[in-house]
């Protein structure tokens, strides 16, 4: 080993002063527009992944290459090892030895040299790939800024539609109404309060704005109340879950029996959050309003016994 330790060391003294600088990519403008912004960001994932890729391809190349070039130390070694004995042989046979141990020397040194290779290849796939990233976390914030700019025009847009609906609709119509900052509840009443006792003082069963609509139910009069999706679904007084599941043309619902035969119903939900047996307070999350797009329309109806009554009364409406 005493021949190959100098030969090693100064290969691996050689790459490490081998300084590797990236180089430094032009300065690109952000994008102005959210879909100019999904699409750089694909771009970005998929640029990551292809370098991701090949750093995976070099490290087996390095692996390879490492395995090679110890197997061949092993035998330039034991070559080393041997030393004259050859010349037992003759001159031909110490010839033969010699060429044998500069050849092995010289595969190992191209070992090295592309171990270097490879491991500064690797090091600028890791530059390059931490550009990438810094660049990503960039359009990520540029991103969700436009998006959330984007709202805030379409939320001024909602409110002057509303606007303009009001004046369209006919005098003393009640069929539709927009409703802005809806809380849990206004005037709320007291909480021993019976169902029946809590008329006109049931909050909305929706939070944020809710554009509210009549609407005839599948049994009698109910409200379509027009919200994004996702929104949370709450019911409007305590009571004990009654019905929990997919059901004709309310699609998924929950059916809240708040005693003396009073109910309300929350229909076209995405999501449920309770069970059959559930006991829940007022304003208990029940479950997410279902929708397609920009819009999601939950129904809410308000049933004593077998009958369907107007829930508008009931919510103060």
């Amino acid at each position: 080993m005493k021949y190959l330790r100098p030969l090693l060391l100064a290969c691996l003294l050689s790459f490490r002063a081998d300084k590797v600088q990236a180089n430094p990519l032009p300065p690109v403008p952000l994008p102005t527009t959210l879909r100019d912004a999904e699409r750089e960001l694909a771009e970005l994932d998929r640029r990551i992944n292809d370098l991701d890729g090949r750093a995976a391809v070099l490290r087996e190349q390095v692996s390879l290459r490492e395995r090679r070039t110890l197997v061949r130390s092993r035998v330039y070694a034991r070559l080393a090892r041997a030393g004259l004995l050859p010349i037992v042989g003759g001159f031909d046979a110490l010839v033969a030895h010699a060429m044998k141990l500069e050849g092995v020397r010289r595969a190992i040194l191209l070992d090295l040299e592309e171990l270097k290779r490879l491991q500064r290849g690797l090091v600028d796939l890791g530059t390059h790939r931490e550009v990438v990233v810094a660049r990503r976390a960039v359009v990520v914030a540029q991103r969700d800024a436009l998006s959330q700019a984007q709202a805030l025009v379409e939320e001024a847009e909602e409110r002057r539609r509303a606007f303009e609906r009001a004046f369209l609709s006919p005098r003393g119509s009640t069929d539709h109404a927009s409703v802005y900052g809806a809380t849990l509840s206004v005037r709320p009443a007291a909480p021993e309060a019976t169902f029946e006792a809590a008329r006109g003082r049931l909050p909305l069963p929706l939070t944020g704005r809710v554009e509210i609509r009549s609407r005839r139910g599948v049994s009698g009069p109910a409200l379509e109340l027009l919200t994004s999706p996702g929104a949370a679904v709450r019911v409007v007084h305590p009571g004990r879950i009654a019905f929990s599941g997919a059901y004709e043309d309310y699609g998924r619902l929950v059916l809240v029996d708040h005693g003396a035969g009073y109910f309300t119903l929350y229909g076209n939900l995405d999501q449920i959050d309770v069970r059959v047996g559930d006991a829940v307070e007022g304003g208990s999350q029940i479950g997410i309003v279902g929708g397609k797009g920009k819009e999601a329309a939950l129904i809410f109806e308000v049933r004593h016994r077998n009958e369907t009554v107007e829930p508008r009364p009931w919510l103060g409406l």
